[in-house]
């Protein structure tokens, strides 16, 4: 480990503890090794409201959060929250997630080496292509879920205008 250099990294992700599931654990995991190597890692990410679509108790009624979990910094944004089990609600939260987000980037300046933006959703590829144009950094977009294909074959879409539209962004950020 001799002589590395420090990178700055930011990560960008709808998902972090203490929310539960694969992509939260992911994230969480990869960062907190990033930090044990000696990086400066930087998380924007929402408020955690997952599976239930309500804020989390110890987190509600602030404004934009700064914490330190395992020597990352994370940067909480505002999200609608809501409870998945409609497309539409789950895009509004999506979306609202993503213009507090950006501003959230926005306001760090370039203080970033990479982005690391990680799916789901396909809008965190947007805002990951986004930020590296604004900081004139490179950013790699970690997919784990192919959209809207994956909500294709799972019945929560169906195959028409909006979903041929996805999967021309889907294509653009790939």
């Amino acid at each position: 480990m001799a002589n590395r250099k420090k990178v700055r990294i930011l990560f960008l992700s709808h998902f972090y503890p203490p929310e539960m599931g694969g992509a939260a654990a992911r994230i969480s995991g990869l960062a907190k090794w990033l930090v044990k190597f000696g990086h400066d890692v930087t998380v924007i990410t929402g408020y955690p409201n997952y599976p239930t679509g309500k804020i989390y108790p110890d987190y509600k009624n602030k404004k934009n959060k700064i914490e330190f979990i395992d020597g990352v910094k994370i940067l909480r944004s505002k999200v609608l929250p809501v409870s998945y089990q409609s497309i539409l609600v789950r895009l509004l939260n999506y979306f609202t997630f993503f213009f507090t987000a950006l501003w959230n980037g926005i306001r760090k300046k370039n203080n970033f080496d990479i982005i690391i933006a990680s799916s789901p959703p396909l809008t965190i590829g947007i805002l990951g292509l986004i930020l590296s144009k604004i900081y004139k950094i490179p950013w790699i977009f970690d997919i784990r879920d192919i959209w809207p294909d994956v909500a294709v074959e799972a019945g929560m879409l169906k195959e028409n205008g909006i979903v041929h539209k996805l999967q021309k962004i889907s294509k653009l950020l790939v």
